[in-house]
């Protein structure tokens, strides 16, 4: 029997938005851009900054690209000085501090609470370059930079007090009729639109669920046909 390896993969992500340029995704795995659905990691990642020494994970089940584990904090943005220099905090055209949400995704089933501020770090680390350029660049128009799986040991690091969000699970709806990859489009998730902040807190409202939404077709059509019926 072969020994587990002591090293994890990890894939960093970042999402935050510009001076003047609305939230979205600067940094996704691969595999996400791959399947078209870096887009998820902006609806299932966000919340007030996290305190000292807290971060937050979601469990992801059913997508096209598999089953994984978003870990992540929430922090104010700043450019990081040369030198030892402080950084420079990241305000929008309002003089607003910007957060950026940054962290990892875990190709996994299960959330291991032994993993430790190192991960973080270490994917925050290596999304530093690419934040940089796309807030030099100033507009908006790079699509998400996939990112690549690196190693680390889970425990490195500090301890993490971490914050369990509700798990996720993409709904699928089959049909006699649908084409093959019918679900995959319905999973796929849209760009954020202008105004719009990323979910996982009430004032960063995330949108309407799939389910959700035949939910609400359904009620109207019941609603429709009552109204019809006592008109008659």
């Amino acid at each position: 029997m072969t020994a587990r390896s002591s090293a994890e993969e990890f894939w960093p992500f970042l999402i935050s938005r510009g001076h003047v340029t609305t939230y979205r995704v600067v940094v996704a795995p691969r595999f996400l851009c791959e399947a078209d659905l870096a887009g998820l990691l902006y609806d299932l990642s966000g919340g007030d900054p996290t305190p000292p020494g807290h971060a937050r994970y979601r469990v992801v089940r059913g997508t096209a690209a598999g089953d994984f584990v978003l870990l992540f904090r929430v922090r104010l943005g700043e450019l990081e000085g040369s030198a030892g220099r402080p950084g420079v905090p990241l305000r929008d055209e309002h003089g607003r501090r910007i957060p950026v949400i940054d962290g990892v995704v875990e190709r996994v089933r299960r959330f291991d609470p032994t993993t430790g501020a190192g991960v973080l770090d270490d994917g925050r680390s290596r999304c530093r370059p690419q934040f940089r350029e796309f807030w030099e660049a100033g507009d908006g128009s790079q699509v998400p930079h996939p990112s690549v799986a690196f190693a680390a040991s889970r425990a490195q690091g500090g301890v993490v007090r971490w914050e369990a969000l509700p798990e996720y699970v993409v709904a699928r709806l089959t049909s006699s009729v649908s084409p093959p990859d019918a679900d995959h489009e319905r999973e796929r998730e849209r760009e954020p639109e202008p105004g719009e902040s990323p979910g996982g807190a009430e004032r960063w409202p995330r949108r309407l669920t799939v389910g959700a939404a035949f939910g609400l077709a359904a009620g109207l059509a019941g609603w429709a046909v009552t109204w019809s019926r006592s008109h008659h």
